[in-house]
């Protein structure tokens, strides 16, 4: 959402649904998420969105029976500037730079006690991100790559979370006018959680890389419907930590 090519008044409304897995220890917990999600651009060069996700969770600890609970996860909201463009219309390349900011609307109720800081739906405080995106376009070919950082503001239960980056890496073949198949690398890099005496606690943190392919499909000019995978084949996260292959599809449609 906000990645196609921009025009002035364009307003996408977006459902992703996801299901995946993660373990930590003797904490498991599988996971359905659906995020809605809407990105306008007011300018040829600039795209607003949101992103608010709900999150459904079966949690077991030890051994124990599962628990289950629906909680939000973090409400992000994005700008996008396009600082560079080749041309006007149909651009080949286009670089923007990305703002915004994840508020706390996750946090952790007392369906989550005793999990840990990396388990649970949201991080529990403001955090501010910035990045840069490149897109090319040259029929049927296109690539896209970004980058992101977020940092941390404040903490949580005494603890505040370790800054994020993400890297996302894309291909796409346009195979008709309505079928394109989409290879995709995504790579996230977490720092250590860190105490009140700002120590980095062990267990926490690390990096983990997903790749996988996508099946994209548009049935109509305003309507794209999107099935893929992403396969965890790096796994590189503190301790114990084990992230599942993740299932998504996304609708999204121009309005």
């Amino acid at each position: 959402m906000g990645n196609e090519q921009p025009f002035a008044g364009r307003l996408r409304v977006a459902l992703r649904l996801r299901a995946r897995g993660d373990r930590i220890d003797a904490a498991h917990i599988l996971e359905g998420r659906s995020d809605l999600a809407i990105a306008w651009s007011p300018l040829d060069r600039l795209t607003l969105s949101i992103e608010a996700p709900l999150l459904y969770r079966s949690v077991s600890i030890a051994g124990a029976s599962p628990r289950d609970a629906i909680s939000f996860g973090d409400v992000e909201a994005r700008a996008r500037w396009f600082v560079y463009r080749d041309r006007a219309l149909a651009p080949r390349h286009l670089i923007a730079l990305v703002g915004g900011v994840a508020a706390p609307t996750g946090r952790a109720s007392s369906d989550d006690a005793g999990l840990p800081h990396d388990l649970l739906p949201g991080t529990g405080v403001w955090s501010p991100l910035l990045g840069i995106s490149y897109a090319f376009f040259a029929l049927p070919y296109s690539f896209f790559a970004s980058v992101v950082g977020y940092a941390r503001l404040g903490t949580m239960d005494g603890e505040a979370p370790g800054e994020s980056l993400r890297v996302t890496v894309a291909g796409q073949y346009q195979a008709s006018e309505a079928v394109a198949l989409r290879w995709s690398v995504d790579t996230r890099i977490d720092a250590r959680v860190r105490t009140l005496d700002r120590q980095r606690e062990h267990g926490t943190g690390g990096t983990i890389l997903f790749t996988g392919p996508d099946f994209v499909l548009s049935p109509s000019a305003d309507v794209v419907v999107v099935a893929g995978v992403r396969i965890p084949v790096v796994q590189a996260l503190a301790g114990s930590h084990v992230e599942s292959i993740i299932a998504e599809l996304t609708v999204a449609a121009d309005l």
